[in-house]
């Protein structure tokens, strides 16, 4: 059956993977844009700061737009109320009142994400961050509205290029040893992975939240001796660190962001991927090119060098 949608961000990197996909499956796409000259008539002019915008007749609505960083939520708190909380439950508002179904994006962050157990949709949320409180607060708006209303939980999303492993790797070019947190993890889902679970829930239909995450939780540092040994390089390159020792707040650190998919999965047939092998997926043939290169100079790549200190977030 095709479908009128909307993707809320299409300029962002769910909601620009997300509009191609659901294009190529036959359904009549809508975006929005923040950007007055990438407006155009199937791409609508939106900014969530001060939203104003005619909606056509829609049967779903994709919010994937707004800030999504803890440190850029922590800065900016009043910004992330915005454009994270109120445009979407005003917008939201309009479109359930005139039968359209929404689907909000959020994320494990709403979780404390301190316990090494896996999360339920049913657990009451207990964030720690600026963002995961902003976050939460928006699920609740938006399940608020009644049956029509859907929040789609995300793990760390995976795409190329991604930031720590490039500086990693940029630092083990240089001959450097990196460091890695011991204590701050990831339980990622690969873009592709979490754009389908997204179209699958809007396909399928349903009220209520779903999970999209990884089958467990690996620290920086499992990723960080996955790297080297990706790349020929021994593990004493790799340096363990505590994330607060390189300025990372306590509240922002999680170790377990792992969630439960069992409704997602028995609605979509969601199978959790390991890990490491996201990662491969995503970004093996770019490490792969990187240990090439490594191996023209010679492959230690100047080493021993001093260690630089690099973000894992």
């Amino acid at each position: 059956m095709q479908l009128r949608c909307l993707v809320i961000g299409g300029d962002g990197t769910i909601g620009r993977s997300l509009r191609q996909s659901l294009m190529r499956a036959g359904h009549s796409v809508m975006s929005t844009t923040r950007r007055q000259e990438s407006a155009s008539a199937g791409n609508l002019y939106l900014d969530l700061e001060a939203p104003h915008c005619n909606f056509p007749d829609l049967e779903v609505a994709i919010f994937c737009a707004g800030i999504s960083g803890f440190v850029e939520s922590r800065i900016s708190p009043a910004l992330a109320d915005q454009v994270n909380v109120k445009a979407p439950a005003q917008i939201a508002a309009s479109l359930t009142d005139r039968g359209t179904r929404v689907i909000r994006l959020s994320s494990s962050a709403v979780f404390s994400c301190v316990s090494p157990r896996v999360r339920s949709v049913d657990e009451p949320v207990a964030p720690k961050s600026t963002y995961g409180k902003v976050q939460a607060r928006s699920e609740q708006t938006i399940l608020g509205l009644g049956p029509l209303a859907c929040v789609v939980r995300l793990t760390k999303v995976v795409s190329p290029p991604f930031p720590v492993i490039n500086a990693w790797m940029e630092a083990l070019g240089d001959g450097n040893m990196i460091d890695a947190f011991m204590d701050h993890g990831v339980s990622p889902v690969s873009l592709d992975g979490a754009v389908a679970s997204i179209q699958a829930v809007a396909e399928h239909g349903g009220s209520g939240i779903f999970q999209v995450s990884g089958r467990h939780d690996i620290s920086y540092l499992d990723l960080a001796y996955w790297l080297v040994g990706k790349l020929g390089l021994p593990r004493e390159r790799v340096i363990p660190v505590l994330a607060a020792s390189r300025g990372m707040l306590a509240e922002e650190i999680t170790p377990y962001t792992s969630m439960d998919t069992a409704r997602l999965t028995a609605l979509t047939r969601f199978v959790p991927e390991d890990p490491l092998a996201v990662f491969e997926t995503v970004l093996g043939p770019e490490i792969e090119s990187f240990r090439r290169q490594l191996d023209l100079k010679g492959g230690q790549a100047g080493w021993p060098g001093c260690p630089p200190s690099i973000s894992n977030d």
